[in-house]
């Protein structure tokens, strides 16, 4: 751990490799399609996606293909759910207090 900051680097490697795997959840990647992509070595990708495998966030294939886990898809899953519940209240809430200052108006 860096001690200035408290920042764990193999941790912060870890969440490189995970954002680095965005765009293609089901393709996945491959170790050295990651390590290319992020100028680092294999074996350093291969800790980071042991850690992520070990987190239950990223999953190793059959076909030796890196993808996200089912687990992470659904706190993505849950995530969008939320967001989308929390814009429909936000709507309604809008619209009462349209129709409320609406009323006020007309009087």
């Amino acid at each position: 751990m860096i001690e200035e900051t408290g920042i764990n680097k193999s941790a912060l490697k870890s969440l490189e490799v995970l954002k680095a795997m965005r765009g293609k959840s089901i393709a996945g990647f491959t170790n050295n399609e990651l390590a290319t992509q992020l100028k680092e070595t294999p074996t350093n990708i291969t800790r980071a996606l042991n850690t992520l495998i070990s987190a239950g966030l990223v999953e190793k294939w059959d076909d030796n293909r890196f993808r996200y886990s089912s687990l992470l898809l659904e706190i993505a899953h849950a995530h969008t759910l939320e967001t989308q519940e929390t814009v429909q209240r936000t709507n309604q809430r809008y619209n009462q207090i349209t129709a409320n200052a609406r009323a006020l108006l007309n009087g």
